[in-house]
């Protein structure tokens, strides 16, 4: 995913230098939201093939073991279009809000050097610089984000379809019209890498163990998994996040 995330930038900032040069404000970056899309739903779906089989092994032989399988691939499909779309928004807001913070960076460095009133060519030089430097911070941060929520949905997935659930209804908690999906047996545990990067949040429920359908419950947020926005969140609490999940099936 980095070069990809590296090359959607270099566009942005070559379209942003042109769209401040040409007319002194930025473009739009929903200009770029469907390549955002795209891109992540692409990283979702290797991530799911790289991390699937860690939990469900389906039998090739097995009628049930196939019915599951089915669907287990639905569900992963499904999370991909609802979490690419969530997430590249999030990413699209964000760069708005760093295009229009460089443009007001790049005009206060003119000033500061006595230019009151800066050429859009001088504004969208200095601005751009400052552009490039806010884009180049995010790329890590987005790649390890995205691997890890994607990683994350695909064990959880596999142990809801092994433990007889489906996983979007699981991922959602516990509805009082499914009882069967409140059966549930299967128990999962929050694990820290343990070094001292992780985030005093997470460095608190270390160790805590849920049911398969019951939240972890972190910094009064609740997280069916490390990485999951289904309960909106935090950016606290999922960006660079390295946190597991383990299950007891």
């Amino acid at each position: 995913m980095r070069p990809e995330v590296k090359r959607i930038f270099a566009n942005m900032l070559a379209d942003f230098k042109s769209s401040v040069r040409g007319a002194g404000t930025p473009f739009n970056a929903r200009d770029y939201l469907q390549t955002w899309q795209g891109t992540v739903n692409n990283h979702y779906l290797k991530t799911q093939r790289m991390f699937s089989g860690m939990i469900f092994n389906p039998d090739p032989n097995s009628t049930e073991d196939e019915k599951m399988f089915g669907i287990l691939l639905l569900a992963l499909a499904a999370w991909r279009k609802e979490n690419a779309d969530t997430a590249s928004k999030a990413i699209t807001d964000t760069n708005n809000r760093q295009m229009s913070k460089a443009l007001g960076e790049g005009r206060q460095a003119l000033y500061d050097e006595g230019i009151e009133n800066p050429t859009n060519l001088e504004l969208a030089l200095t601005s751009t610089a400052s552009l490039k430097k806010k884009f180049a911070g995010r790329i890590e941060g987005i790649v390890s984000t995205e691997t890890q929520s994607a990683s994350e949905f695909t064990k959880f997935a596999e142990a809801s379809v092994y433990s007889g659930a489906n996983p979007m209804e699981t991922l959602r908690g516990v509805p009082p019209e499914k009882p069967d999906v409140a059966k549930v047996q299967t128990k999962k545990i929050w694990r820290t890498v343990g070094d001292a990067r992780v985030r005093k949040i997470h460095l608190e429920v270390d160790g805590q163990k849920r049911s398969l359908n019951e939240p972890f419950v972190v910094n009064n947020e609740f997280l069916m998994h490390p990485g999951d926005r289904t309960s909106g969140a935090s950016v606290g609490n999922v960006a660079n996040c390295r946190c597991v999940s383990e299950y007891e099936v």
